[in-house]
């Protein structure tokens, strides 16, 4: 599943219609999550390693989560490893 996220002056009906049936727009609630950003290639390893440092926070924080994490990367596949922005987020219930 690709997502994207538009900013907030966008609404729904200002953005253009795709071209493809299978592309659906729809309308996300808002909603909480904690939240951890980091450089590096896109390996299993590195993701459960900032999973396990978010994991962590979350818990000595006392927040609850209400959800699968979303593992968010942010740079094409040629952008080199060493460039490249990553973020991983845990829905929680608001604080």
């Amino acid at each position: 599943v690709v997502s994207f996220m538009m900013p907030s002056n966008f609404t729904i009906n200002k953005l253009p219609r795709p071209k493809d049936s299978d592309i659906q727009l729809r309308k996300a609630s808002s909603s909480y999550r904690a939240s951890v950003k980091y450089s590096g290639s896109w390996s299993e390893k590195n993701y459960l390693q900032y999973l396990g440092l978010l994991n962590e926070w979350v818990s000595k924080q006392k927040l609850k989560v209400i959800g699968k994490p979303i593992w968010a990367r942010y740079d094409a596949p040629y952008v080199p490893w060493f460039f490249r922005r990553n973020e991983i987020l845990i829905p929680i219930k608001q604080p």
